[in-house]
């Protein structure tokens, strides 16, 4: 053993405590353990380069990596360097690395943000920006890489700038670490490319904002009528199509609204036949508590679930009356979806939750047949979520 390493003891190491601001015990040989504010601890190993700039890279959180590895991990870079090899070069990170890295760091320095908003980082670049960035080396990412993976978000999503933000910040650590030198995610550049953010057009219904879908809900549950309880039990439902609901007159396919017969209230289920559906597949959907309660109270003496709600104008006449004008039933789907993203929700179980096309015909069968349990536990959450108390709503709002 060199002189001068393995200092730490593994009972160090437990038993560290947090300070009030972030530091660093040395194992030796350029190891070290960060200890946080919030007592989470992490092994970092620092060197300088031939120009004296100090790097640091980490290896990983100590619940994940323990004494005897981060030893390991150290000495391969120690190792590197000693023979004249950039520890940085041999480790340049994907851009989902460094993401994931950072998050980490967000969640462990002097402010570090709370978990919900840890999420939200986590869930909104995973669903806009990983799918096309993620396997990107930081180093070889373009200017027009980052515009063509935010372009989609871009042109739909109200919160798309706050999303570049967040591969820009991600970024502009790569800056720091030494991988770049510029930082292509910058809006003077993206400006020139992704241009005015993301204008509503008549292709898309307006969606409530998830945050205040507790608020709504609250009213609602406060409105009496046939037709506000069709909109309560689809908004629960996971926002189904409305036609699923009430029917659906249009000419060309004309759908019958929900009959008592596709309700399984034992087995807490809600199955579509395939004639009802736009796909024209069947669809399971897992019933919480809240759209469970709604059926248990309405009579069971007809063959329609909602007898007498014609269509979706009765619904809207609802939500105006409750001063929602600017609301949609159809955009109920997408506070759905919207509130998922926000909240690391799988997804592909999203899309199938919505019955969105999957590019899979055998997951897609595999998502109906065995996942049943694990959308029904979404759809428990979301159900949880919309009963939010009114002041808890505010914290939503400000977080």
């Amino acid at each position: 053993m060199a002189k001068g390493i393995q200092k730490l003891t593994a009972r160090q190491v437990e038993t560290a405590k947090p300070r009030e601001r972030p530091y660093l015990i040395p194992d030796g040989g350029s190891l070290y353990l960060r200890v946080a504010p919030s007592g989470s601890r992490s092994w970092v190993y620092r060197f300088r380069d031939r120009n004296r700039k100090l790097h640091e890279l980490g290896l990983g959180s100590y619940t994940a990596v323990g004494l005897a590895e981060a030893r390991q991990r150290a000495h391969k870079y120690r190792t590197a360097h000693k023979q004249g090899n950039d520890p940085l070069g041999s480790r340049t990170p994907t851009f989902e690395r460094l993401a994931l890295d950072y998050i980490e760091l967000l969640g462990t320095g002097a402010k570090p943000l709370s978990g919900s908003s840890l999420i939200e980082w986590s869930s909104t670049l995973r669903r806009h920006v990983f799918p096309s960035l993620g396997a990107a080396r930081v180093d070889r990412i373009t200017a027009k890489m980052v515009e063509t993976a935010l372009r989609p978000a871009w042109e739909e999503n109200a919160s798309a700038k706050r999303i570049l933000d967040r591969v820009k910040k991600v970024l502009d650590r790569a800056v720091a670490l030494g991988y770049r030198t510029d930082n292509p995610a910058a809006w003077a550049l993206q400006q020139h490319l992704l241009g005015k953010a993301a204008a509503k057009t008549g292709k898309h219904h307006a969606a409530h904002p998830w945050r205040e879908m507790p608020e709504l809900m609250a009213k609602l549950r406060s409105t009496e009528g046939v037709e506000a309880r069709a909109l309560e039990f689809l908004i629960l439902a996971g926002s189904p199509r409305a036609a699923q609901v009430i029917g659906s007159r249009k000419k060309g396919r004309e759908i019958e609204p929900l009959p008592w017969s596709e309700i399984d209230l034992e087995a807490r289920l809600w199955t579509i036949s395939g004639d009802r559906m736009k796909l024209g597949v069947t669809h399971v959907v897992p019933l919480c508590d809240g759209a469970i309660a709604i059926l248990v109270g309405l009579p069971q003496d007809g063959s329609e679930v909602f007898p007498g709600v014609v269509n979706d104008k009765a619904m809207l006449n609802v939500l105006d009356r409750m001063g929602y004008r600017e609301a949609t039933v159809h955009g109920f789907r997408s506070a759905f979806q919207d509130w998922a993203a926000e909240n690391g929700v799988d997804q592909r179980l999203v899309d199938f939750a919505l019955a969105h096309r999957l590019p899979d015909q055998t997951m897609a069968a595999y998502y109906r047949t065995t996942r049943v349990a694990e959308r029904a536990k979404i759809m428990q959450r979301w159900c949880d979520f919309l009963s939010t108390p009114a002041a808890d709503v505010v914290s939503l709002r400000r977080a």
